[in-house]
């Protein structure tokens, strides 16, 4: 069942060619943390190798969008920043390096999709 949303996605994203698409599949700690399908998969930064030579941005199907921080004047857990992690289709992070569309704003997980062109879609 695991990659049913992603089939599905694949198949929506090849009948609406050029959208980008995103499909919320479940939250985990009361909502701080959305994962999401996209289509076609989100890119990440560019990397290098040990020779300093670039490497192709790995490309990620799902995607956790988490809310965190810190209020900087209380030094107390506060919703200050929204984070774009990789993630396995069971939302487990698979890198803690933050993907393009990261912001040090608290939007909602849907505002942060609208910003790197994605349209939400439910199936």
């Amino acid at each position: 069942m695991a990659g049913r949303p992603i089939r599905r996605l694949k198949h929506l994203a090849r009948m609406n060619p050029g959208r980008k698409l995103a499909r919320k599949i479940k939250e985990f700690d009361n909502g701080t943390k959305t994962l999401w399908a996209v289509m076609p998969p989100l890119q990440g930064f560019p990397r290098w190798d040990e020779e300093g030579d670039e490497l192709p941005p790995h490309s990620h199907g799902y995607i956790l969008i988490s809310k965190g921080g810190f209020d900087r004047r209380t030094y107390q857990p506060a919703w200050t920043e929204t984070y774009i992690f990789p993630a396995d289709s069971s939302g487990e992070p698979l890198d803690m390096g933050e993907l393009p569309g990261s912001a040090n704003v608290p939007w909602e997980p849907e505002k942060v999709l609208e910003n790197i062109g994605y349209e939400i879609v439910s199936m």
